[in-house]
């Protein structure tokens, strides 16, 4: 879902991306919170991303989806992969 909106919000990075590459990283935070802090911190860095919010779940924040680019990469970098147990001493870095 957080991917097709970012296909509707940022057209001509998606099209690139897909022109490109057609990778994708699934990642995961432990919690609302962290999604948020998440999204004000790509906020501040001006990276593009698009979130989802779940009808079924009171429209809670569930997805975003991040524009791939390198400055994403580096700072997304830390953060587990999904379906890995996440270690809470890393902590987001800004």
């Amino acid at each position: 879902h957080a991917l097709t909106k970012f296909v509707q919000e940022h057209t001509a990075p998606y099209h690139a991306w897909y022109a490109q590459s057609q990778y994708i990283g699934i990642l995961s935070v432990e919690d609302l919170s962290s999604l948020e802090q998440l999204c004000s911190r790509l906020d501040g860095l001006g990276i593009a991303y698009s979130r989802f919010n779940e009808p079924d779940l009171g429209n809670a924040l569930t997805a975003i989806a991040v524009e791939p680019t390198q400055q994403a990469t580096r700072y997304l970098s830390h953060i587990p992969l999904a379906f890995k147990e996440h270690n809470t001493s890393y902590g987001m870095t800004g």
